[in-house]
């Protein structure tokens, strides 16, 4: 476990410790469109950045796909999980349920910079990806916002959780992120663990500004309630000073849409 000083960092963990050494493990690899391989060529292989924000699992990107990641975006990148060299493609537009992590960029402010993972990136994955991530998008002056969702079940606190409405947030940041949360901290005893605790101990270890919010849910499907739980950002520093916050008019027949597809995919698994 990382302590920092007292920060609520020290809840975040990563959890491949308990590796099956007999299991096969591929890398996570990026591909960069030729337009960002060109601009790295300039910039020494470093992506200027002041905003990053990292969705992790499927409602956290619904919830960036729907209210920030739109028209004025375009893809930039991708980072494929849980494949060989030759098994890459070429980058396309991804479906609503497509399980690669895309990069996207903001057309009017190149260095806002959105990564959805429409996926739950395994643990012993998560280094390999925050590492490949990182080292083409230079985080020395980024403020870094991560989203992700984890079950009730997975918290602990004095008061029951069925006494705590769900869905609720709560947050962990790095020493140089001096702005306040939207929600109050992660409690001990709890912990985070996966992608989003790579991302924030990277972040710390290098001295980058960083916060995660972490959405509680009880719903195990994709529901339309849970992605609004991360609604309060959209007016909250800095989303607010990087992104434009016009209210998306189609958002609720659009999170309706991704519940219906991965309904419809849940579906094929029975």
């Amino acid at each position: 476990m990382a302590a920092y000083d007292g920060e609520m960092l020290s809840r975040a963990v990563d959890d491949d410790e308990d590796e099956d050494e007999n299991q096969e493990h591929f890398s996570v690899r990026a591909r960069w469109s030729p337009l960002i391989t060109a601009e790295l060529l300039k910039t020494g292989g470093k992506l200027p950045c002041k905003f990053l924000i990292v969705a992790v699992g499927v409602a956290a990107s619904g919830f960036l796909k729907t209210y920030i990641v739109r028209e004025s975006f375009s893809i930039i990148g991708a980072l494929f999980t849980g494949m060989k060299e030759g098994d890459i493609s070429t980058l396309t537009q991804p479906s609503p349920t497509d399980k690669t992590c895309y990069v996207y960029h903001s057309d009017r402010m190149p260095d806002i910079l959105a990564v959805l993972c429409n996926t739950d990136v395994p643990a012993e994955q998560s280094y390999s990806f925050v590492h490949e991530l990182f080292s083409t998008v230079d985080i020395s002056e980024c403020c870094i916002l991560i989203l992700a969702v984890s079950m009730t079940s997975d918290y602990r606190s004095e008061v029951p959780v069925s006494d705590i409405a769900a869905p609720f947030m709560r947050a962990l940041r790095t020493s140089k992120y001096l702005m306040t949360p939207l929600c109050p901290y992660l409690e001990q005893p709890n912990i985070i663990s996966g992608l989003q605790a790579q991302l924030l101990t990277y972040s710390q270890l290098h001295n980058a500004k960083a916060i995660l919010y972490n959405c509680y849910t009880d719903r195990i499907h994709l529901d339309v309630t849970t992605m609004k739980a991360f609604l309060p950002l959209l007016k909250s520093t800095p989303i607010k000073d990087f992104v434009s916050t016009n209210p998306n008019p189609k958002a609720d027949k659009t999170l309706l849409k991704l519940v219906e597809l991965h309904a419809t995919q849940n579906m094929l698994y029975l």
